[in-house]
């Protein structure tokens, strides 16, 4: 196999999860591996061997469809298309998989940040809500037509916003 195929096949989402669940390296898990396509067998029943005891025997799952991988990319497989197309379609139900099972990850991490920037942005509200009560009763000297006004420019908001927020703290 060329060293092209072999960086790409180890910057794979399949080998770098097969890696993560044994804990092994790539050049580990590809040295030595024999994949034996059945003719009419799907990808699943294929017979797969490590040397000795490199792969425990719980962790043949996780590291299976990398096998499958490997062996698409090889010469051999050119030899059986009937076998390299259910090759192809089992890696991509795998992939399918394994980016449903981490865009799971993703969604719980980014409704979290939603949370997070929601309750900033509710007290980031509270805050201005109590400045603009605030400088309203510091400015009892100005009519109370100038007030919100005032109150906006020395805020950056709107007058509007500012008539907004008195009419329901019942100041307006």
């Amino acid at each position: 196999m060329k060293h092209e195929a072999l960086k790409y096949l180890e910057e794979h989402e399949l080998a770098k999860a097969a890696m993560k669940a044994t804990g092994r390296s790539f050049s580990e898990l590809v040295s030595g591996i024999k994949v034996e396509p059945n003719e009419a067998l799907s990808p699943e029943s294929w017979m797969m061997s490590w040397p000795g005891d490199l792969i425990p025997p719980e962790k043949m799952t996780d590291v299976h469809p990398l096998a499958v991988l490997f062996w698409f990319y090889t010469d051999e497989s050119w030899d059986h298309p009937a076998q390299r197309e259910l090759a192809a379609n089992y890696l991509t139900k795998q992939e399918l998989a394994l980016t449903y099972s981490d865009g799971v990850a993703v969604k719980r991490g980014r409704a979290e940040g939603g949370r997070n920037t929601g309750k900033r942005r509710k007290e980031d509200a509270d805050r201005l809500r109590a400045d603009i009560v605030k400088k309203w009763h510091a400015l009892s000297t100005m009519p109370e037509q100038n007030r919100s006004s005032a109150i906006a420019a020395r805020l950056g908001i709107t007058p509007k916003h500012v008539r907004y927020v008195l009419r329901k703290a019942n100041l307006r």
